[in-house]
């Protein structure tokens, strides 16, 4: 591995800083580290079993590995997709609704020294 890659997560991803995303000038489609922000809420259940969310104010930091696919909408305005790669078995971190603020190629990694 090259000094100018790092092991994240088993995946080999540049070490190089966060691009800022432009919907006017969107990356090529690919997998990407993806950093979003979410809306953080508190979440209680009420008297009669629904859950029920109330926003704090606060917002949280999500990085998620995703496969970025953009476009344009039935408008003629751009438009992204993010497919989370769920990898650690969790629900999911991404909304429907959720847009990047930045991003980070992942880069396929050489294949081992053979023996």
């Amino acid at each position: 591995m090259s000094a100018e890659q790092k092991v994240v997560s088993s995946v080999s991803v540049a070490a190089e800083p966060w691009v800022r995303f432009d919907f006017n000038s969107p990356p090529p489609d690919g997998l990407y580290w993806v950093h979003v922000l979410h809306d953080e809420y508190d979440v209680d259940v009420d008297d009669e079993g629904r859950a029920v969310g109330y926003p704090t104010g606060n917002t949280v930091d999500v990085v998620v590995m995703a496969y970025m696919e953009s476009g344009v909408d039935e408008d003629g305005r751009p438009d992204v997709t993010l497919e989370e790669i769920n990898l650690n078995g969790s629900l999911s971190s991404l909304e429907s609704w959720d847009l990047p603020s930045h991003y980070i190629p992942v880069n396929q990694p050489s294949p081992p020294a053979r023996c």
